[in-house]
């Protein structure tokens, strides 16, 4: 890991060549380690923490883990795993150590996870590092409060002290933490002053005094808040219980009527009336009446509705009779009712006087309720001596009579719902004064008056779309005026979205609601009331679906490809990654980053995705003519995770020349060669790619060569003219590479031609000869010491491996290879020309003669031409 090759420096010396001097050569060896797995992977850091909300859906990313590893090749790939803790809620990803959540996480169950990660060689002696993630469960404010009862009923007597307690509502959350904290409040209004409400508790006390008799119902809305500010409605009906605290009043409080002393037993005389405020029998529907003086003989006798009559018979006396008694009005109240009193005044007339007689001595009316102001009801007659005077002596009763025509009116409204029965006497005065009496009952007959009417024309409601099935969404109230059956009120609603209890209003979910696929809603609400001939009102319900983060984000592509040309300064730009997430608001703010440091190369810009170069690249470095980028993007809160791959080519730019592969070349050509005959053959490339490294060949060659040679586009000399007619034994040539885009991009070398079979002189002949003596003498020592410096390396290589440890494994590098079954090694690549022929170097010419060229010459492929 700190020193992956070295390079060993040799040499070799021979001595006492006989005619020559002592000869040496020097090389050097390339030697590369061999990786072995002694490097455990690290994790980026020992801990990891992470939250994620409880609304976050099954296969959430929540976090990734990286680890790296000093070794090369497969011993560095990293495989990641749970060790433990995870209880079958998480898994990671074992390429890019991503942890995802396989199910609804619930905070009330477990707040917090610890889990053990490990980071494993998947080889066959792997090594294994772990590191700690703590994954915290965030409670999210998802689910609004619920009041136990969508209406509470209360009563209280109204002799309560102040302080009282009226009754206790209440709600739930199933939110924890500050989410979960409820405070209740009174919605104010004018009838609230006398009322307070404990914030914590709910309980609802008495501020003032009440007064059953001032005002008997108080209809309030509460409403109850979490600590996120969800918030849900409710109604109290509260009513005031009465306490007998009033006795019967009479009205008025004395009477006065005469009739006629043979009138038969039973007949009616005049009908008093009481009142008593308090309610049901503590009030006027509970009075009892009494005679309590001035009737020693028993001649009247007291009906419970108020209604005098006779008894017993009156007697028949010449002059007239009173009678002034003293009635009594008791209440139902207990244990004792209370009293009140009026008096009676009763003259029994000779029966010989004529008095006025009604038609009837009582009438009937019964009315459709309501009844207006100013109708008349009923018309009365009675008869008598002259003209007949009408009047109304019971007082407190809506109604009227014409002096003169017996009609009678209504002086106010008539509605059932404040009484629904009245019994009252009429009178009919004669000229003489003599009066005569007859009694009226009139009844109201109920009708379904009343419409019902909503609360709220309009429910304007927030629903998440993570509610489930069956979630509150709000509770709908409508009242009705009307009483017994036709007040009672049944709750419907339009569509198949929304549920609503036919009884109670509340209205549910009926199916799940996702915000990505319809965000409003809106439902006609029907309240219909219980008459034969139903009466209805409606209102509207408008729900706007809120966004739950239940979509990732997704990059729109997955591989991106992208290039850019080398030699590109600092900050270029290379790229834009986009990925979208169909949620809303801070659910759908996307941000980007790289699952691994790549920031010796590139920079990516968090939000917009964009991705810039650090620095030049150079594509003639094999290391840097791709890379592959993981981009991964978040959401908003960082609860969701893709990820995608980006292919950066980087491309070719002509920046450099062409290169010989040999500084010289030497070859030989017979004067008298066929013309195409191939003298040699040179070789130089480019490091650029495409046509940016195609070479051509030009030959600079001295007169008069420049006739008999050319060279193509392989880097062949050819024989271009023949036979030579030259003046020297040899020439140097000039040979150019230049680029085949830019010319000025080139590079030269020189060949170095013999020219053979040209008679010679005989002394050159023999020093020739001479020479190749002593050439062969040099040849066989060089050879020589090239044996004995291969020994020499084979012992250094042999001594190296065996310092690296007890490994025999057959390796391979990229100038040597050892043979474990041999225990040999073998130069694949050794750099040194002396040693090893270089792929470009060029070959000695194969011998020619006539027979060879004439075979060859039909396969002029096997020269290159």
């Amino acid at each position: 890991e700190s020193s992956p090759n070295m390079t060993l420096s040799v040499g070799g010396r021979i001595s006492n060549v006989q005619g020559t001097q002592n000869l040496t050569c020097t090389g050097q060896v390339l030697v590369i380690l061999q990786d072995f797995n002694d490097n455990a992977p690290v994790f980026g850091s020992a801990t990891y923490s992470a939250n994620v909300s409880k609304t976050s859906p099954p296969g959430t990313g929540i976090l990734a883990v990286g680890a790296t590893d000093m070794d090369v090749g497969t011993n560095a790939v990293i495989s990641y795993s749970i060790l433990s803790g995870s209880e079958g809620v998480f898994r990671i990803d074992p390429y890019l150590g991503t942890i995802y959540s396989t199910q609804a996480l619930n905070p009330a169950l477990q707040k917090t996870y610890t889990i053990t990660v490990g980071a494993t060689n998947p080889v066959q002696y792997p090594l294994t590092s772990s590191a700690i993630v703590t994954i915290n469960v965030l409670d999210s404010n998802d689910v609004p409060p619920m009041f136990t009862l969508p209406l509470y009923y209360f009563y209280l007597a109204e002799n309560a002290p102040i302080g009282s307690t009226v009754g206790m509502i209440s709600a739930s959350d199933p939110d924890t933490g500050a989410f979960g904290k409820l405070t209740y409040t009174i919605v104010p209004s004018s009838i609230t002053k006398n009322f307070s409400m404990d914030a914590t508790s709910g309980k609802l006390t008495t501020t003032g005094l009440l007064d059953r008799e001032k005002r008997q119902r108080y209809w309030m809305k509460v409403q109850v808040k979490d600590g996120g500010g969800l918030s849900a409605n409710s109604f109290i009906l509260f009513t005031v219980r009465d306490i007998n605290d009033n006795a019967p009043v009479f009205t008025p409080k004395s009477y006065t009527v005469a009739i006629s002393q043979g009138v038969p037993q039973g007949t009616g005389v005049i009908a008093v009336r009481a009142y008593d405020i308090d309610y049901g029998t503590n009030g006027t529907a509970g009075l009892s009446f009494s005679i309590i003086s001035g009737d020693v003989t028993k001649r009247f006798q007291i009906s419970s509705t108020g209604i005098i009559s006779v008894q017993n018979p009156l007697g028949q006396v010449s002059t007239d009779t009173n009678y002034l008694l003293t009635v009594q009005a008791v209440d139902g109240g207990r244990p004792t009712g209370l009293k009140g009193v009026a008096t009676v005044n009763i003259t029994a007339y000779p029966p010989t006087a004529t008095i006025p007689k009604f038609a009837y001595p009582s009438y009937t009316v019964n009315l459709n309720d309501p009844v207006a102001k100013n109708v008349a009801i009923l018309t009365v007659s009675a008869k008598g001596n002259g003209t007949m005077y009408y009047g109304r002596p019971t007082y407190g009763v809506p109604f009227i009579i014409n002096r003169l025509t017996g009609v009678i009116t209504t002086n106010n409204i008539l509605n059932a719902e404040y009484k629904g029965s009245w019994i009252f006497s009429v009178s009919a005065r004669d000229k003489f004064g003599q009066t005569g009496y007859a009694i009226i009952h009139v009844n109201l007959i109920h009708q379904n008056e009343h419409a019902p009417v909503f609360i709220q024309k309009t429910y304007n409601i927030f629903v998440n779309e993570s509610s489930p099935v069956g979630s509150s969404v709000v509770t709908v109230t409508a009242t009705d005026k009307d009483a017994g059956q036709d007040g009672l009120i049944t709750y419907s609603i339009s569509g198949d979205t929304f549920n609503v209890d036919p009884q109670s209003g509340l209205i549910t979910t009926a199916i799940s609601l996702d915000r990505e696929t319809r965000y409003t809603y809106t439902a006609l609400v029907v309240a219909t009331d219980g008459g034969k001939q139903p009466l209805r009102a409606t209102s509207t319900l408008k729900v706007t679906v809120t966004d739950a983060n239940d979509n990732p984000p997704v990059f729109t592509m997955n591989p991106y490809n992208f290039s850019i040309q080398e030699n590109q300064p600092a900050n270029t730009y290379v790229a834009t990654v986009s990925a979208t997430d169909a949620d809303i608001g801070t659910n759908a703010n996307v941000m980007y980053s790289f699952s691994r440091d790549y920031s010796s190369s590139f920079t990516l810009n968090p939000l917009t995705g964009v991705i810039t170069s650090v620095r030049p690249f150079d594509r003639e470095n094999p290391a840097e003519q791709f890379f592959d980028l993981v981009v991964m993007t978040t959401d908003g809160v960082k609860t969701h995770v893709d990820s995608t791959h980006v292919d950066i080519y980087i491309l070719d730019v002509n920046d450099n020349s062409p290169v010989f592969a040999q500084k010289s070349y030497e070859a030989q050509v017979d004067y008298n060669a066929i013309i195409g005959y191939p003298i040699t053959q040179v070789s130089a490339s480019d490091a650029d790619a495409g046509n940016n490294s195609l070479v051509w060949y030009k030959l600079q060659a001295p007169s008069p060569m420049d006739r008999y040679l050319e060279i193509n586009n392989m880097g062949n000399v050819l024989v271009k003219l023949s036979p030579m007619d030259v003046d020297k034994l040899s020439y140097r040539i000039n040979v150019t590479a230049y680029d085949a885009v830019n010319s000025s991009m080139n590079a030269t070398t020189v060949l170095d031609l013999a020219i053979t079979g040209i008679i010679a002189e005989p002394t050159q002949q023999a020093q020739k000869s001479s020479d190749k003596g002593i050439s062969a003498g040099a040849t066989a020592g060089i050879a020589l010491a090239a044996v004995s410096v291969t020994i020499l390396v084979i012992i250094i290589i042999i001594v190296i491996v065996q310092r690296q440890g007890p490994r025999h494994e057959p390796f391979e590098g990229d100038m040597v290879k050892y043979d474990a079954d041999t225990g040999g090694l073998a130069g694949v690549g050794i750099s040194n020309p002396m040693y090893a022929t270089s792929p470009n170097a060029p070959q000695e010419n194969p011998a020619y003669d006539d027979a060879t060229y004439d075979n060859q010459a039909a396969s002029p492929d096997k020269y290159g031409l």
